[in-house]
């Protein structure tokens, strides 16, 4: 496996920038796709919906005004579709008015790609790709054409045979080292791991990091330090406060004052350095948790 590993990484190192988004444009279909008009938009019917392809988002999402920022435009500067959807979550909202409005326009502190389903959606979509790359990744290297042919040769039976060796408790690295594993279904099993190692939340992925972790170990010594994340540290002022979003003039508050709001809910901003903030209840902060995923992860990396 060493010689297997060390190729695939030799391989994804060699990769730049423009690299990254020819296999994109590939995935993608590129040369299928087409520039969104804000003057007319066609929304196909009657047919399944390209994921890669720009028109979909504002015909599925409301979200995408007149298709300004969905992903898989063309522009001037290519954006590799991970670079797109980190923008989208971290764009803040655009506040005008007109000298005729009566009202001026108020625009929400909250960014309106922050919700699950959408962020659900371009994480699959994020997903998918970094699967078809580290698929990509596995059927190149060298040697893949003898593993090709015990693919092939592979039946039914076997893989039935290995469900009743393997335990319910067992996972695809431990299944994969079993020494009674039938060696087609092992090969099988390590090119999945190695097609998957760069998908958050696989065997694949989990085996990428331990082999990080052990590396480190050898070469910098064991940490000084270890962080165990629990369901509790989520009430904090700061999961609040990124929940909420900016004010309109937080740039002009003070963020030593507490400072209410006038909305039925109290929410307070510029108190994270106050020795008691007053905060929503534990059960309104898991709810804000579950509602607001990005607070959650972003308040994992603060």
């Amino acid at each position: 496996m060493q010689s297997l590993i060390l190729d695939v990484q030799a391989t994804s190192r060699s990769f730049d920038r423009n690299a990254l988004a020819e296999v994109e444009s590939f995935i993608a279909q590129g040369d299928r796709r087409k520039t969104v008009s804000p003057m007319a938009l066609a929304i196909p019917t009657e047919k399944p919906m390209n994921s890669f392809d720009a028109r979909t988002w504002p015909a599925c999402f409301t979200e995408w005004w007149f298709g300004d920022g969905a992903p898989n435009l063309h522009s001037q500067r290519p954006m590799l579709f991970e670079e797109c959807a980190q923008r989208l979550f971290d764009s803040e909202e655009m506040e005008y008015s007109m000298p005729t409005d009566e009202a001026q326009y108020v625009a929400s502190a909250r960014n309106r790609f922050v919700k699950p389903e959408i962020i659900a959606v371009l994480g699959g979509v994020a997903r998918r790709m970094k699967m078809s790359r580290g698929t990509r990744a596995a059927i190149g290297r060298k040697g893949f054409d003898a593993d090709l042919k015990t693919l092939a040769n592979s039946t039914y039976e076997d893989f039935l045979e290995a469900m009743h060796i393997s335990t319910p408790e067992e996972s695809i690295v431990s299944a994969a080292n079993r020494s009674d594993m039938p060696p087609k279904i092992r090969t099988a099993l390590r090119t999945l791991l190695l097609s998957t190692s760069a998908v958050p939340g696989t065997e694949g992925r989990k085996k990428k990091l331990r082999y990080n972790g052990h590396a480190n170990n050898l070469l910098w010594g064991p940490p000084s330090f270890f962080n165990t994340p629990s369901f509790a540290d989520t009430y904090d002022p700061i999961v609040k406060l990124l929940h909420d979003g900016p004010s309109r003039d937080a740039h002009l508050r003070d963020y030593g004052r507490c400072v209410a709001s006038s909305s039925s809910t109290p929410t307070l901003e510029g108190y994270l350095s106050t020795s008691a903030p007053r905060m929503p209840s534990l059960r309104r902060m898991h709810e804000i948790v579950a509602a607001n995923p990005r607070a959650q992860a972003r308040f994992s990396y603060l």
